[in-house]
């Protein structure tokens, strides 16, 4: 049989398998092989808002994102977004969106 195409496939080993029984025997069980199609999952990149920040902080930040990398830097809270970053005390739209958005 042909295989499936698309997405990425292994293949389950083949052979026989020993499983010890509780009195010594060992059974042996058959093990057949397939193809299995393996899951390749995206991770979203994850994004970072700042709010109510002066420039120079803001440029801090920046830096210190792209050394630690993983982040991308939006000007909104969207699905994506892992950290909002507030340079006061302030209940800007931003921030309320990340409280709501957990």
């Amino acid at each position: 049989a042909t295989p499936p195409r698309g997405g990425n496939e292994c293949l389950v080993a083949a052979g026989f398998t020993e499983i010890p029984s509780e009195f010594g025997e060992n059974h042996n069980k058959q093990v057949s092989l397939r193809r299995q199609k393996m899951v390749t999952k995206t991770k979203a990149m994850r994004t970072l808002v700042m709010t109510s920040m002066p420039s120079e902080k803001q440029n801090t930040v920046v830096q210190v994102v792209k050394a630690l990398g993983g982040f991308s830097i939006v000007d909104r809270v969207c699905e994506s977004t892992t950290h909002v970053v507030s340079g006061g005390h302030r209940r800007t739209l931003n921030i309320l969106l990340g409280i709501a958005r957990g």
